[in-house]
């Protein structure tokens, strides 16, 4: 599905952005032709194509880690690009009666925050591509409740809770064997165990809440692989 979408990327955005003009243009010429001719209503619509050409650039140019199915920048620019549909909508409702301070102000604090999250994403991939871990030949899911109980009750105070939780979702995993594709995402479960470990030990809590979150993501693919396996 991810090959897929990426294979077809450049079409769904051109698709995605005509359809966002014609919608707009044809509604604002319908309705509020007067409304064009406003400095705040152009402002917003630039804010609006900005956000998708971020999204175009960065879904070009990121790749997926050693690790496979992990693009970090990717991860915040579809809630961005959320946020200023929303944002840039309801603003045209009142482009008229707004100020253009009022539209470029939200605007560039949105994408700031963007950009530190992106930079902070970019440095957790490199560390993850850095520092490949080694996966004990013994372990199973099944030892994954007791792996993060035990890493619970070592780690740092600020970390306890989420890796508890992670302790309960892992209760009552078993094993099954005879499928490849079974065995290189439990592989990959284990790798993010292990890197929500050092992160937890070490009390970075920016980075453990990305690696927390892909290994839900990971448990939530196995789920439906065994699943599908055992139909």
């Amino acid at each position: 599905m991810k090959s897929i979408f990426k294979k077809y990327f450049l079409l769904l955005w051109v698709v995605i952005v005509a359809a966002y003009n014609a919608v707009l243009f044809l509604l604002f010429n319908q309705f509020a032709k007067e409304t064009l001719k406003e400095t705040s209503f152009w402002v917003i619509y630039g804010s609006m194509m900005f956000a998708f050409l971020v999204w175009l650039v960065i879904g070009l140019l990121e790749r997926n880690t050693k690790l496979g199915g992990i693009s970090p920048i990717v991860t915040f620019v579809y809630p961005y690009l959320l946020i200023i549909f929303l944002m840039t909508t309801i603003m045209l409702f009142f482009a008229k009666n707004i100020l253009v301070v009022w539209v470029l102000v939200p605007m560039i604090l949105i994408s700031a925050i963007l950009i530190i999250l992106a930079i902070f994403a970019c440095f957790n991939r490199k560390w993850i591509k850095d520092n490949p871990q080694k996966v004990p030949e013994l372990f199973s899911v099944e030892g994954l409740e007791n792996y993060f109980e035990d890493l619970a009750s070592k780690c740092d105070e600020s970390c306890k809770n989420v890796i508890y939780d992670l302790a309960s979702i892992c209760d009552g995993l078993t094993s099954m064997k005879g499928s490849s594709e079974l065995d290189a995402l439990e592989k990959r479960l284990f790798e993010y165990a292990s890197f929500i470990k050092q992160n937890a030990m070490r009390a970075e809590e920016l980075n453990i809440y990305h690696n927390v979150e892909k290994f839900r993501e990971l448990l939530k693919e196995r789920e439906a692989l065994v699943a599908k396996l055992n139909q």
